[in-house]
C-alpha cells in the first residue's frame, strides 16, 4: 500500500516540514488527495505539528473545506482527532466554533465524544454552544453520558448546565437513571 502514498502525504505524515514546502513548492497542494482519497491538509492537522500546518496553509489550504461527504470540517476534525494546540490555532485563525455538519455536528458534540475536557472547554470558552442539538436531537451533555469513561466530561458538561442556569430536560433524566444503574 505505501507506493499509493504521494510524496506529499509521506512527508506530512513524518511531519517533515522541510519535505513538505519542497512538494508544494514542486506543485502539491493541501487538498490533494491522500491514498485514502481525503485532502492531505487533514493529515497534516493530524499530525499536530503546527509548522507542517503552516507550511499548508501558506500553500493555500483551505481551512473551511470538509474532509467528507459528512460534512466534517477542519475544526470539526480537529476537535475529534487533533491537540489543543492544533484546534486553538485554527479558531485564532477565524475557524467558527459555531460550525456543524448538515447533520447539525458541531465541535463540542465531537470534542464531547473524545472525552477531552480541555478541548471542550477551549471550544466552550471561545463561544461553542453547549445545548447545541444535532438533528437527531443529541446535546454534548448526552453524548458524555454514552461515552465510555467519561466522567470529567460529563462533571464539565453538568458545569455549563450550572453555569446558564439550565435544567436537566426530561429527555435526559432517563439517560442519567441508566447511566447511574450501570455505576453500581
Amino acid at each position: 500500500m505505501s507506493r499509493l502514498i504521494t510524496a506529499l502525504e509521506r512527508a506530512v505524515c513524518a511531519a517533515d516540514t522541510a519535505a513538505v514546502v519542497e512538494r508544494l513548492e514542486a506543485g502539491e497542494h493541501p487538498h490533494s488527495p491522500t491514498h485514502l482519497g481525503i485532502p492531505v491538509l487533514f493529515e497534516g492537522l493530524r499530525s499536530n505539528a503546527l509548522d507542517v500546518v503552516e507550511a499548508l496553509d501558506r500553500a493555500g489550504a483551505d481551512w473551511s473545506t470538509p474532509y467528507n461527504e459528512g460534512g466534517f470540517t477542519p475544526l470539526i476534525y480537529a476537535s475529534l482527532h487533533c491537540s489543543l494546540q492544533t484546534v486553538a490555532w485554527l479558531v485564532e485563525r477565524g475557524q467558527s466554533v459555531t460550525q456543524t455538519t448538515p447533520s447539525g455536528v458541531g465541535v463540542l458534540h465531537v470534542a464531547t465524544q473524545r472525552q477531552d475536557p480541555s478541548v471542550a472547554r477551549f471550544l466552550h470558552d471561545a463561544g461553542a454552544d453547549p445545548f447545541a442539538e444535532t438533528l437527531q436531537g443529541e446535546i454534548p451533555l448526552l453524548i458524555s453520558l454514552k461515552s465510555k469513561g467519561g466522567l470529567p466530561m460529563f462533571r464539565f458538561m453538568l458545569q455549563c448546565y450550572a453555569n446558564a442556569d439550565r435544567t436537566l430536560d426530561e429527555k435526559l433524566m432517563p439517560c442519567l437513571a441508566r447511566i447511574l444503574d450501570r455505576q453500581d
